[in-house]
């Protein structure tokens, strides 16, 4: 028997390059790259 499908989120909190990385759908991507 399968499972029903859930939902997964992802969140970027805290840390010293926190701010160099977003989410976009289902990628993590640079804001500029390096």
């Amino acid at each position: 028997d399968d499972l029903p499908a859930q939902a997964v989120s992802f969140t970027i909190t805290g840390g010293v390059d926190s701010g160099l990385f977003q989410i976009v759908g289902n990628e993590l991507q640079f804001i500029a790259a390096p």
